[in-house]
């Protein structure tokens, strides 16, 4: 994804399309590298999708869980 200015969101879904996880993190994350640790263990085992955005953009990927 672009490294421009815009704010940055991740959300995992579960494939009813029910939220399950997701943070904001504003502005400053879109400036250079970010990381941030996300704690799956409360998720039940199965398939879920993973979205991040920053600005304008967004990549989803298949996030499993075991």
């Amino acid at each position: 994804l672009s490294s421009e200015a815009g704010s940055v969101s991740w959300r995992i879904v579960d494939l009813s399309g029910r939220q399950v996880l997701g943070a904001e993190l504003g502005q400053g994350a879109a400036h250079g590298h970010y990381v941030e640790t996300i704690d799956v263990a409360r998720l039940s085992a199965g398939i879920y999708l993973f979205t991040l955005r920053v600005g304008a953009e967004w990549r989803t990927e298949k996030l499993v869980v075991q």
